[in-house]
């Protein structure tokens, strides 16, 4: 399954499990934002999303 933006963070942990390292390599997890979208996450954190799906759909 392809991850998107629009996805929650805690969806995307669920379809993508492997990608729990790099998300909380910039500070993104499920405790503290886990309902927030991945786009609305990434933004309070000053990441790029674009980026962030890129290095996500790869794993």
């Amino acid at each position: 399954m392809m991850i998107t933006k629009e996805m929650t963070v805690s969806e995307v942990l669920r379809e993508k499990p492997s990608s729990t390292k790099l998300l909380m390599s910039y500070g993104i997890c499920n405790c503290c934002g886990g309902d927030l979208t991945l786009a609305e996450s990434a933004a309070s954190k000053g990441v790029d999303i674009d980026m962030l799906l890129e290095r996500i759909n790869k794993k």
